[in-house]
């Protein structure tokens, strides 16, 4: 059956439809959202329930802000199960919602995050599993890019970093929109300081993420595909999107900004690259 017909399945009959198929049981899929992406968050939830491989459980964070006004929506509500919840948060963490609550709500489980705009294939839990399973210790990113040095202080602009595959080590950068999974224990102890990432990082969770994996020495690791990903996005008529926000150069600001905070240079980035297995 395949998922359109799949999407109009009763509750009942969609939890028995899930029985049948492999589980990650120490798999958390986290993602957030805002008010502006409400209207189509559901059909982004279902892709993340019609996966090949079923997570332990799919969460939605959503800060108690973001609801206060509109409430969450009927559709989204509609999907919670004993695999999808909804929690609310008092603090509002912007873009962080997608993966600090999760790390400190679910220790010890592999966190997967995933972004609000997105229908995910429904190989895209089990294809972040097995690469886990083949590079143990790594994060994992479908998609990255390899940071790229100007000299011994600056890195070269982001948008000039090259999406690559098949490859593992410091130099690559995990992106959350192409999803990345985040094994136990791979962050250096800072990864949850409100004060340091809401002031040095704000708006660039990704940024964060990245330098706290490479103080705690975890690379990040890609599998092999022979051609981009080219998924479906769902799209919105927001201005200033988090996304427009972050390509005029505010990545390149903020890696700066934790780079002199912690005292790093580029060199401390450029290990030598490794195939993924």
């Amino acid at each position: 059956m395949d998922q359109i017909h799949m999407f109009h399945l009763s509750r009942r009959a969609f939890l028995q439809s899930r029985l049948d198929i492999p589980i990650a049981s120490d798999v958390i899929v986290s993602l957030t959202s805002f008010p502006q992406r409400f209207q189509k968050l559901h059909l982004c939830v279902r892709s993340l329930l019609l996966q090949k491989m079923r997570p332990e459980k799919v969460v939605l964070f959503l800060s108690r802000e973001d609801i206060e006004k509109t409430g969450i929506p009927r559709e989204t509500q509609s999907l919670q199960s004993d695999l999808f919840e909804i929690i609310v948060t008092e603090e509002n963490l912007r873009p962080y919602k997608k993966l600090i609550p999760a790390y400190e709500r679910y220790s010890g489980k592999v966190i997967i995050t995933a972004d609000d705009d997105i229908i995910y294939p429904d190989d895209y839990v089990s294809r972040l599993v097995e690469t886990r399973d083949k590079n143990p210790g790594c994060a994992i990113s479908l998609e990255p890019r390899l940071m790229l040095a100007k000299n011994d202080t600056a890195f070269l602009d982001y948008n000039r970093w090259p999406i690559v595959n098949g490859i593992a080590g410091m130099q690559v950068f995990g992106r959350g929109g192409a999803g990345v999974l985040y094994p136990p224990d791979c962050f250096h102890q800072d990864i949850t300081r409100r004060d340091l990432f809401m002031t040095l990082a704000p708006t660039t969770d990704d940024v964060w993420f990245k330098v706290m994996l490479y103080l705690a020495g975890t690379r990040v690791a890609s599998p092999y595909r022979k051609k981009q990903e080219r998924w479906k996005s769902l799209k919105y008529r927001q201005k200033n999107a988090l996304w427009d926000y972050n390509r005029l150069g505010v990545n390149d600001k903020n890696l700066a900004a934790i780079m002199r905070h912690y005292g790093l240079r580029t060199r401390d980035f450029l290990f030598a690259e490794t195939s993924a297995s």
